[in-house]
């Protein structure tokens, strides 16, 4: 399968389904709508926080979108849910849909992608709303998880670009950003790999791709060992955008020739990536913010 210009391999793939479809999800609900849910456990938004929510079940729901004047979170699985009755369940939805809470779909936008075989078993609200619990994935078709698979995983993403970089920039860029081969055109196995940890291994840490760098130890690394200078493109200058605070908003590495490396998340849908300059100021400018540019010793 590939998605993004990326190569995906079944192991990541299932992964997915699991990110998507799972049995338990958070719902972000006010309190009219708690009234309606009987009387099982609720959470504020700051218990729900200090829960640690597996950070790729919070990225498939954009938690962090979901204004916070919603004051309740209730966990459902699909047995309790399907248990709300009609009315509830569509009045549940729709809330979320106007929440901006992630992995709430309409059929209305699939019905023709999916073919009315694969809609039937979709048990959409009478506005067409629907969420992926793991029986409906079960039962749908191969290419029905792929059409909906796809459209979470590309939307608003740029294209792995990689292809496209000749023979010798590829062997400039294993000189001086040993990292970047490896990585470019992969997922993360899970949520967390964020823009800072990509940049870092792009130098040769291979150890922190993986990792959910912060601020503070990524400000430290590239102070220490780099001067900010007024290149942008050139291989192997180190990108920051600042926000009106001077607060790390997103980090990418030049490879020189107007193509960045870089990953725009720390979503596990979101590769690491080559992309052009030029589309990557677009993606990122911002009222207030500004870029650097920083070149290791």
């Amino acid at each position: 399968m590939r998605v993004l210009g990326c190569v995906v391999g079944e192991a990541q793939l299932r992964r997915w389904e699991a990110h998507l479809a799972p049995d338990l999800q958070p719902f972000f609900v006010d309190d009219e709508a708690l009234a309606l849910l009987g009387d099982g456990l609720r959470w504020t938004r700051e218990e729900f926080r200090a829960m640690n929510y597996a950070p790729s079940l919070r990225d498939t729901f954009a938690v962090y979108h979901v204004p916070s004047e919603v004051p309740w979170v209730v966990l459902l699985s699909e047995r309790t849910f399907r248990a709300l009755g009609t009315c509830v369940q569509s009045g549940l939805l729709r809330l979320q849909r106007d929440v901006w809470r992630g992995g709430i779909f309409d059929v209305t936008d699939v019905r023709e992608a999916l073919g009315a075989a694969d809609v039937a078993t979709i048990d959409a609200t009478e506005e067409g709303l629907f969420v992926l619990w793991p029986s409906v994935w079960r039962t749908l078709s191969v290419g029905a998880r792929d059409v909906l698979l796809r459209r979470f995983l590309t939307e608003d993403r740029l294209e792995h670009r990689g292809m496209e970089l000749d023979a010798a920039r590829w062997d400039e860029v294993d000189v001086a950003l040993p990292g970047v081969r490896a990585l470019a055109g992969t997922f993360a196995s899970e949520s967390g790999a964020n823009c800072l940890s990509t940049v870092v291994a792009a130098f040769g840490a291979a150890h922190l791709a993986e990792v959910w760098l912060h601020g503070g130890p990524f400000e430290r690394w590239l102070t220490r060992a780099a001067r900010q200078v007024e290149a942008l493109d050139m291989l192997g200058s180190v990108l920051v955008w600042r926000d009106e605070h001077a607060r790390v908003q997103h980090a990418a590495v030049s490879l020189g020739g107007g193509w960045v490396f870089q990953k725009d998340a720390q979503g596990w849908f979101a590769p690491r990536q080559i992309v052009r300059l030029d589309d990557l100021r677009e993606r990122w400018a911002q009222p207030g913010w500004t870029l650097e540019a920083w070149r290791r010793s």
